[in-house]
């Protein structure tokens, strides 16, 4: 039968923020069935003495506290008292730090797109937690723009979103980004430069794909915008034919003329 008090407590190494470390054990507070007066003194012996958020943590904290407080019903909360005033950091250092982690949240090389919107809500969670907010199309912006989106792969994405709905306009940009793109943001030593778009996604496309100035044929806009100018009408009337290429001009009579010296 398993003992009533095999729910152990947070490791305060294995948490990435100490304000992570707090909500996990204030969880497992809880949870627990241990009673208050062994708390304090179970929690302070799970403390590491070589830590990131500083050192010797578990011999400070026996240091600082006397056998009484520790055995007491208080006990974990003077425990929490000591790491807050050691780790613990003041409202403002801790909104500043949280939004600079968010801020520099982008995209690296060879990171997955799941990896860095995963990377991305859980920095802009933190954020979340001092009050911060942001309306989902500022989101939705900084999404894209730290995944490294080029304009056509934003205009790709929004294209299937219904920009109407803003409740789900985050969500849903999200959801479209991981479905059209997410085979094709690699990094950069393992795919082709561009995207590969399919024949199907082409047809229904095409028009929003040439307003954004791309083509199935690189060299279709220059020939059609070249055929459409003065200057093709120009040459045409001059002696070139449908194509642009040169030919002889036609005599006074109606008939192609040939060159005296070479016959052509």
């Amino acid at each position: 039968m398993a003992s009533k008090f095999s729910v152990t407590p947070p490791g305060l190494n294995e948490c990435k923020t100490y304000e992570a470390f707090k909500r996990e054990l204030s969880a497992w507070e809880s949870i627990t069935e241990l009673p208050k007066v062994k708390r304090g003194n179970l929690v302070a012996l799970s403390l590491p003495n070589q830590s990131k958020f500083g050192n010797d943590l578990r011999e400070r904290v026996f240091e600082h506290l006397n056998p009484e407080e520790l055995n007491s019903e208080e006990g974990l909360e003077k425990v929490i008292e000591f790491l807050d005033k050691e780790l613990g950091k003041d409202a403002v250092e801790d909104v500043i730090e949280k939004w600079d982690q968010f801020d520099s949240c982008k995209r690296g090389a060879g990171q997955s797109l799941e990896d860095f919107v995963s990377d991305f809500e859980l920095k802009w969670n933190r954020v979340k937690t001092t009050g911060t907010q942001l309306s989902d199309e500022v989101l939705t912006y900084m999404l894209m723009k730290r995944a490294g989106l080029s304009n056509l792969e934003r205009m790709l994405v929004l294209s299937r979103v219904d920009m109407k709905n803003k409740k789900e306009l985050y969500r849903n940009v999200k959801m479209n980004m991981a479905n059209i793109l997410g085979k094709c943001l690699k990094d950069k030593e393992e795919s082709v430069p561009t995207i590969k778009l399919e024949p199907t996604y082409l047809a229904q496309h095409e028009e929003a794909l040439a307003a954004a100035g791309y083509y199935k044929n690189k060299n279709f806009a220059r020939d059609e915008k070249f055929k459409k100018s003065k200057q093709f009408k120009t040459r045409k009337d001059q002696g070139f034919d449908k194509s642009g290429r040169p030919v002889n001009p036609k005599g006074s009579d109606g008939r192609i003329m040939t060159c005296r010296a070479c016959g052509s």
